[in-house]
């Protein structure tokens, strides 16, 4: 279960998120109005499409506090929609946002995730 400190921070992220990507579509509008990286535009439509999902799963009581009722599930369901070579840079992006949050989402910090993808490497044999 997450926490309301988590749950904000999961809102938070996606927020930031959507606008940096956004911005990288926005830096790379040139003369005669044409985006040399319009896939961005679709990628931070998705993440807003997701913070959307996420922060209206919520309830309140009859004091009218909010709780909200989204889980890391609910996240990482949210997340899979996304095309896989932007969902992988957003999963890294989430583990290096917060080492608290990426243990609650994903069971690991962004360290322990590169110190195992650096194990595996240290594998392989050519």
């Amino acid at each position: 279960m997450l926490t309301l400190t988590q749950q904000n921070a999961v809102l938070a992220f996606l927020a930031q998120t959507q606008a940096d990507t956004l911005a990288q579509a926005v830096d790379s509008i040139y003369d005669g109005n044409v985006c040399e990286n319009s896939v961005r535009i679709y990628d931070s439509a998705c993440i807003a499409e997701i913070y959307a999902k996420l922060a209206n799963m919520y309830s309140t009581d009859d004091n009218d506090v909010l709780t909200y009722t989204f889980t890391a599930d609910d996240v990482l369901d949210a997340l899979s929609l996304l095309d896989t070579e932007y969902r992988d840079c957003v999963v890294e992006f989430a583990m290096q946002y917060s080492d608290d949050l990426s243990v609650a989402l994903f069971g690991k910090t962004f360290a322990q995730y590169c110190a195992e993808v650096e194990a595996k490497f240290a594998n392989i044999t050519l």
